[in-house]
């Protein structure tokens, strides 16, 4: 996970069984109210996922791509 994306504080385990119990203890800290907001937070970026997906189709669609392989 360090190798991907930058973390504030490493964790030194498997990265399954450290990302289970991250989420356990996150979970733990989760009030009613940063679980709306998490839900709410998590249909935008579902809109906004689908309409980049969209999106990516048409240019694709547009330009040709994925009908021939591209010019190296």
């Amino acid at each position: 996970m360090g190798n991907v994306m930058l973390t504030e504080v490493p964790l030194v385990a498997d990265v399954a069984l450290g990302l289970d119990d991250l989420y356990a203890a996150v979970e733990q800290l989760m009030t009613p109210a940063l679980q709306a907001k998490a839900a709410e937070r998590a249909v935008e970026v579902k809109k906004f996922s689908q309409q980049a997906r969209t999106l990516r189709a048409l240019v694709a669609k547009q330009s040709g791509m994925g009908s021939q392989p591209a010019d190296r």
